[in-house]
């Protein structure tokens, strides 16, 4: 049972917690919920039975409950025990690059990206996948588990350029193996059509054959919409990019002195070297294509990608931005997070100070200040509010799917910040949107049940979940599957 001052996602256990999962989760477990067979689609089973139509002049068609003839459940039968036998041996096989990459159990277009042929451009979110599908793979304690980190590891060392507004270019070249096509496309299914299980070669390692992947692309924050992660963006038509080593993974000892590279914008190709640092600033917005060359043992590798870059020049800055701490703990941790500073106008003059402040959290799961300030002024509305003399301080969240209690603390330091740094004493308006109608509600109960004064006259909220929003429990029992296998769902559940 949730409090009664009711937190944006329920758990089993009463506490409230927000929730972020990437939707793959949500698509994998659908995967393992499937037969692997059916997704060959040159499967030559025999035809599920249609049924009997049952009719009279006076009775609707009813259909007849199909029954699965012998043959099928034999087939059935006969390729997942294939599977079994194959996927029990994989630890077993001699691998010369440390990788055994399970290609033709699902949908990956990972073949094309060999740094040779043609193919078409990656998305940021696509070499994340393609990069953790072989990252995944590899064998313990071979070369390749210990030069490729976790997507988790990479992701968390790019934060610290990405918040100096520096977007670290990445580079994956990577050797793996795979079960020849002949293996899954025709023996198994020839051995299935017989009813028994595929003979397992006396020299395994035979049936298998060497690949090649080059993938390129940038590491950009990741935001959600709830539980699905938006694709990438870029804010502002300047980008600044960075070429480290620490972002070029690979399991072959040979690594390039520098990379040829077209940003997709004047003046083309050009040479950048590790470590150096390259400004573009793109004419206009939308998806910029980018090649990637290295030459290495005499080859010249090439990976193409996309980086979407949005004009921003009419979302207003802010007039300051706050860093904050939470001075309360919750279950022994401290909330973070930025306050954006607005100013607003009275007879033709910007305040040099907060007047008049409103205070709006943000919502589920927290956002950048483009997207906050960009989804408050759809209609008009900021630039009203602060053309009238208020000034907005907007408050986001370093993590807003933490516990709504925890950031309900940074919303009460936030608060206190407001009230220290106030021209004069106009009285607060505090309040939020969504998840932050929440986290402003239960920081203002807390501030009125422990004597302190948020000085805070009206609390508005919009399309906050007030009466409590109940995750599902399949999307709460994701993430404990999931916990096994991703440091993200293990924090989350935890």
């Amino acid at each position: 049972m949730c409090p009664f001052f009711r937190a944006s996602h329920c758990t089993e256990s009463g506490g409230q917690r927000g929730i972020s999962l990437l939707p793959v989760l949500i698509f994998l477990t659908l995967l393992t919920l499937k037969s692997w067979y059916t997704f060959c689609p040159i499967l030559e089973r025999p035809p599920p039975p249609k049924g009997n139509v049952i009719a009279t002049e006076k009775e609707s068609p009813t259909v007849s409950t199909p029954t699965p003839d012998d043959s099928s459940v034999l087939f059935d039968a006969a390729y997942a025990e294939s599977l079994r036998k194959l996927l029990d041996l994989a630890d077993h096989v001699p691998l010369k690059t440390g990788i055994l990459h399970h290609a033709f159990f699902t949908y990956t277009a990972l073949w094309r990206h060999n740094g040779v042929d043609a193919h078409d451009p990656v998305t940021p979110l696509q070499w994340q996948s393609y990069y953790n599908a072989l990252q995944s793979s590899a064998r313990p304690g071979s070369r390749a588990a210990e030069s490729l980190p976790p997507l988790d590891g990479i992701t968390d060392k790019a934060k610290s350029y990405q918040d100096n507004g520096i977007i670290p270019l990445t580079v994956a070249h990577i050797h793996f193996e795979q079960p020849k096509a002949s293996l899954a496309l025709d023996e198994m299914m020839q051995a299935a059509r017989e009813g028994r299980a595929i003979d397992i070669p006396t020299v395994p390692e035979t049936q298998l054959e060497e690949r090649v992947a080059f993938l390129a692309s940038v590491l950009l924050p990741l935001h959600f919409n709830v539980y699905s992660v938006l694709p990438p963006v870029h804010n502002g038509l300047t980008v600044r990019y960075v070429l480290d080593r620490e972002f070029y993974f690979t399991n072959p000892a040979e690594q390039p002195g520098a990379l040829a590279i077209d940003f997709g914008y004047n003046p083309g190709v050009r040479t950048v070297r590790f470590g150096e640092t390259v400004v573009i600033t793109y004419a206009h917005e939308g998806a910029q294509h980018l090649q990637v060359w290295a030459s290495l043992s005499g080859q010249r590798l090439l990976a193409e990608f996309t980086v979407q870059v949005r004009d921003t020049s009419a979302i207003r800055p802010p007039d300051d931005t706050w860093t904050l701490m939470a001075d309360i703990p919750y279950d022994g941790q401290e909330a973070t997070g930025q306050a954006y500073i607005l100013y607003g106008t009275e007879d033709g003059a910007r305040h040099g100070s907060l007047v008049n402040p409103i205070i709006i959290a943000d919502g589920f799961p927290g956002h950048p200040y483009e997207e906050i300030y960009d989804q408050l002024n759809k209609q008009g509305f900021l630039s009203s509010v602060l053309g009238r003399g208020y000034d907005i301080v907007l408050l986001t969240y370093t993590n807003g799917s933490d516990l709504i209690q925890r950031n309900a603390f940074l919303a009460v330091k936030c608060i206190q910040t407001v009230i220290h740094n106030r021209t004069g004493d106009q009285r607060l308006i505090v309040g939020g949107a969504s998840m932050g109608g929440i986290v402003t509600r239960y920081a203002l109960a807390y501030m009125e049940k422990n004597g302190l004064d948020h000085q805070t006259a009206p609390y508005p909220s919009f399309d906050s979940p007030h009466r409590c929003a109940y995750v599902p429990v399949s999307v709460r029992h994701l993430v404990r599957v999931f916990a096994e296998y991703s440091g993200t769902a293990e924090a989350k559940h935890n």
